[in-house]
């Protein structure tokens, strides 16, 4: 990939941060929106198209990744074209799983091998003149770079590595030195890192002003399950002796300088001032810096102890460092292989609610359409884009669609503002879909993103609408399968299932982190447009059909738990499966989690 005209390689690094597999699109109009300029998509595209990367579909409005593209993407040999899937196949009637992306920073070299050693079909790429070694563990994306050492590297590093790659988490991997409780070989997963020289230097000496970044709270929670278990052992290389190597998890102190002595100035002023720190480092409080900035992206910090801090030229002499980096990667990589994906772990949402009953009136309600889906006219325009002659717009053709509303249960003390409305592009609110489009607009009843079916204007996939009322308002008609003959029309239980669960996740965090809104809030979820379809688990498992057109529920959360989520979530999911004639299986899609 590094060979190709910079448009083309432009064109290829947003295909990869949208996780596109071969035979998937993404609509010219979504490349032009990330890249601000159509002459240099299509330039991009016709270099890709040449290549065979690229495929437009008939009406040259959507950019189609091959197989070839693909195998490029992962810097692997072609190996022809992938047909497509088999109609005895269960999983050809469900998307294919998504890919997880995780940025790993490194400040050595013994470290970096550490890392790498962990992953298979490693590519290079050159982000601005910094090398990422890219690879894949398990479901993971996995790109990883040695920065050197000092925050300021690691801030600018990560801040270049999460703009690129789009990761879900980023991690920083490596040594550190042992300030009390722990032994060479053991390793710390960081709780919260200590800008131990941050303060005012004055006439009464140093007076310490601690600045305090935290990792996110799902490392530290996996952290302390793993420890409890000996899997995590089986990462480690066994060229190695490990001895008895245990996981801490805890305060680690980051700094500007190396600590070579536990009598130091600035080992006795940690062990005074920062009494809790069990491990002194010079990376972690800039990289937690950057990732903070960069929110949903979670962070966290993995350090194998290599000195303790007496002696550590002798030590790093006998192979402590590689020890270290050995056993924090074996750390690290356990955490990524158990660490749940987005929306699998609902966030706090606490109160349990009766299935069905809404305790409390709602403060305000936006009226619904001539079906509970829509709150617009069928055929009304939604979101524009251009001048004309240029000019697109996108609209839904009628009332039929699968429907999720999140509705605050007291009043706004005042309506949102157009500039708060407008903000949800940098809250990054999805559509009801898989993958975040990234096309916003207002319209005259607040802001939208949304999902097209073409850039070319016309149908949309999907969306999700906020109002000036705090109420937000998914709609989707992608669920609804039409051309698979040989199973008749019908709808995927997986990907509807997995679309509520994510959805409703992402506006609870919007309105509660966004808008500052606070419980209760009020759940609407159903459907409109089912007859005739039946619910496909499998292949051999049809249920239905509807005989109803509509189905909907109404719920509400008094305050906030993860039971709270998945009690609303199961009782909607039984729902719909009602609605076909059948009962939903037991653990389907292992949900409710046990």
């Amino acid at each position: 990939m590094t060979d190709l005209p910079w448009q083309a390689e432009d064109v290829l690094a947003i295909l990869a941060k949208l996780n596109l597999r071969p035979g998937k699109g993404v609509p010219l109009l979504t490349l032009w929106h990330s890249m601000g300029s159509g002459k240099d998509v299509s330039e991009g595209v016709r270099q890709l198209v040449d290549l065979k990367y690229v495929e437009l579909n008939p009406s040259q409005t959507d950019v189609i990744l091959t197989e070839l593209g693909y195998r490029a993407l992962r810097g692997e040999s072609p190996r022809g074209e992938s047909g497509s899937a088999p109609f005895n196949d269960p999983a050809s009637i469900e998307p294919a799983p998504e890919v997880r992306r995780a940025v790993i920073l490194t400040a050595l070299e013994v470290e970096t091998r550490a890392v790498l050693r962990h992953l298979k079909d490693i590519r290079e790429i050159t982000v601005k003149q910094t090398v990422f070694h890219v690879g894949q563990f398990r479901e993971w994306d996995v790109a990883v770079a040695e920065c050197g050492s000092g925050n300021i590297r690691a801030a600018s590093i990560a801040e270049r590595a999460i703009d690129h790659f789009s990761p879900e988490v980023a991690c920083f991997v490596g040594i550190a030195g042992g300030v009390k409780d722990v032994i060479i070989g053991d390793v710390l997963v960081a709780t919260k890192v200590y800008g131990y020289e941050s303060g005012k230097a004055g006439k009464r000496g140093f007076q310490p002003r601690p600045e305090i970044s935290l990792p996110a709270y799902a490392f530290e929670q996996r952290a302390r399950a793993i420890r409890l278990k000996e899997q995590w052992k089986a990462r480690l290389d066994p060229a190695f002796n490990h001895g008895d190597a245990k996981i801490y998890v805890g305060a680690i102190a980051a700094g500007e300088k190396v600590v070579g002595s536990s009598r130091s100035e600035t080992a006795t002023f940690l062990r005074a001032t920062y009494g809790d720190t069990l491990g002194v480092e010079m990376e972690g409080r800039g990289f937690l810096d950057s990732v903070h900035i960069n929110h949903p992206v979670q962070g966290c910090l993995v350090r194998g102890i290599s000195d303790l801090l007496d002696k550590k030229e002798e030590t790093d002499e006998l192979g402590s460092q590689a020890i270290a980096s050995d056993a924090a990667s074996a750390v690290l990589y356990e955490i990524l292989a158990t660490l749940p994906p987005p929306g699998a772990n609902p966030p706090p949402v606490r109160a349990i609610l009766k299935p069905g009953t809404v305790t409390r009136s709602v403060a305000i309600e936006r009226p619904h359409g001539n079906t509970p889906a829509i709150y617009f006219d069928p055929g009304e325009v939604l979101a524009a884009f251009g001048e004309p002659p240029d000019k697109v717009e996108f609209t839904y053709p009628d009332g039929d669609g699968f429907y999720l509303r999140v509705i605050p249960g007291v009043a706004l003390s005042k309506a949102l503002s157009r500039a708060t409305l407008g903000s949800i592009e940098d809250a990054g609110l999805f559509a009801m879909w898989r993958n975040p489009s990234r096309l916003f607009a207002q319209n005259r009843f607040g802001s939208i993103v949304i999902e097209p079916e073409s850039a070319a204007g016309g149908f949309l996939k999907a969306s999700s609408q906020l109002f000036a009322t705090g109420e937000v308002w998914g709609l989707a008609r992608w669920p609804f399968v039409r051309n698979r003959p040989e199973f008749g029309p019908i709808i995927p239980s997986k990907s509807v299932e997995q679309m509520y669960r994510d959805t409703l996740v992402r506006y609870i965090n919007f309105l509660s982190t966004h808008l500052r809104i606070e419980p209760p809030l009020v759940i609407k979820a159903g459907a409109v447009g089912l007859k005739g379809f039946r619910l496909a688990v499998n292949v051999d498992q049809l249920f239905g059909p509807f005989y109803d057109d509509a189905v909907g529920e109404t719920y509400e959360l008094n305050d906030f738990s993860p039971q709270a989520i998945n009690s609303i979530l199961l009782a909607f999911f039984e729902t719909l499966f009602a609605a076909s004639g059948y009962e939903r299986p037991k653990n389907l899609w292992n949900f409710p989690p046990e």
